[in-house]
C-alpha cells in the first residue's frame, strides 16, 4: 500500500475514529447538514419541478404576449381600412357637392334624355 502521509513517521488514517464521538460539534453539524444521496435527488426533483413550471409560465407569457401583439395587428389593420374607407366615403360625397360644369351639365343631359330614345320602326309600337 502506497503511503499518503508524505514522511510523517505514522500514518494517521488508519487511526482516524469511526466514530464521530471525538469530532468538535462543528464537525459534527456539518456532517450532519451535508445532503444525502437522497437529498439531493429530492432536491434536484424539486428543483427541476420549480424550473418546468418557470419554463410554463415563461411559455404562457410569451404565448399571451404574441396573442396581444396579433390582436393589436389585427386592430391597427381594421382602422386603417377604416380610415381608408371614411376617405374614400368623403371624396365621393366632395365630387357629388361640388358645383357642376356646363359641360357635366350638357352630357349627363344628353345621357339622361337622348340616349333612352330611340327610333321605333315598328309603327304598332309607336304613337
Amino acid at each position: 500500500m502506497v503511503s499518503h502521509c508524505l514522511g510523517m513517521s505514522r500514518c494517521l488514517d488508519n487511526n482516524l475514529p469511526r466514530r464521530i464521538d471525538g469530532l468538535p460539534k462543528v464537525v459534527i453539524q456539518a456532517r450532519q447538514q451535508q445532503p444525502t444521496p437522497t437529498r439531493i435527488s429530492s432536491r434536484r426533483e424539486s428543483d427541476l419541478e420549480r424550473l418546468e413550471q418557470l419554463l410554463r409560465e415563461a411559455d404562457e407569457r410569451a404565448k399571451e404576449a404574441n396573442e396581444r401583439a396579433e390582436r393589436e395587428r389585427k386592430r391597427a389593420e381594421d382602422e386603417q381600412r377604416n380610415r381608408q374607407e371614411a376617405e374614400s366615403r368623403a371624396q365621393i360625397e366632395e365630387k357629388k357637392a361640388r358645383p357642376t360644369t356646363f359641360e357635366e351639365y350638357i352630357r349627363a343631359c344628353h345621357t339622361l334624355l337622348s340616349k333612352p330614345l330611340s327610333i321605333q320602326r315598328d309603327k304598332s309600337l309607336s304613337t
